[in-house]
């Protein structure tokens, strides 16, 4: 008797897991069966939708006109993305706030859609005749993350023939990311920068020497 008894709840047991993954597969089957709808999620997915209201002019209300060429666009984009737009949209007195747009005359057409395409996209085209121009540019409207990226694309271009040229560059714009790869890299080819023309330059600059000279110390 107690064995049938035992087998009898074994029964009922295999019975009642059978009954909850059935009801585990209905629930899966009706989630399945449902439309679904697969937009890119999250940051990407946002970052695209916003780029495309650049790109096609959606919605746009304000302009930045550079060489006699017009840029249609997004105070909201704009003042989010840059200190400097957000200070000159944030007052409707201003001469920017009364038109509805701006004049950039230090600018090239070229650069400035490739700015204005990283404030909408965070991404930059492969064009290593524009990373000084645009990290001119991100300096000037603080963009950051525009300049930083920048900064490490000319990094990687330091070469004997522009190093003073490169240092310069850097002091002008306050880039320490690519001042530092300035310094590093004079104090790892001390004599090929030596016997190159662009040598007094270099050590016309005091506090470059100096720098240079506290990294080469600290290689030994």
């Amino acid at each position: 008797m107690k064995r049938q008894h035992s087998g009898k709840a074994k029964d009922e047991v295999e019975e009642m897991k059978k009954l909850l993954e059935c009801g585990r597969n209905l629930e899966r089957n009706f989630w399945s069966s449902l439309v679904k709808i697969d937009p890119p999620f999250g940051e990407f997915g946002l970052r695209q939708d916003i780029s495309r209201m650049f790109e096609h002019g959606l919605h746009t209300d304000f302009s930045v006109v550079v060489e006699d060429q017009v840029i249609h666009c997004h105070k909201c984009v704009l003042a989010a993305r840059s200190p400097v737009f957000c200070r000159m949209l944030s007052h409707p007195e201003t001469a920017e706030g009364v038109l509805g747009m701006v004049e950039i005359n230090d600018m090239e057409y070229k650069t400035a859609m490739e700015m204005m395409r990283f404030i909408y996209r965070g991404t930059i085209s492969d064009d290593k005749d524009l990373y000084k121009k645009l990290m001119a540019a991100g300096d000037k409207y603080e963009l950051e993350d525009l300049k930083q990226y920048c900064e490490r694309r000319l990094a990687r271009t330091i070469s004997i023939g522009n190093v003073s040229e490169m240092a310069a560059f850097a002091d002008l714009h306050c880039a320490g990311h690519l001042r530092r790869a300035v310094v590093k890299y004079i104090a790892n080819n001390m004599q090929l920068v030596a016997e190159n023309q662009t040598f007094y330059e270099i050590v016309s600059n005091k506090e470059l020497v100096k720098d240079v000279l506290i990294q080469a110390s600290s290689q030994f």
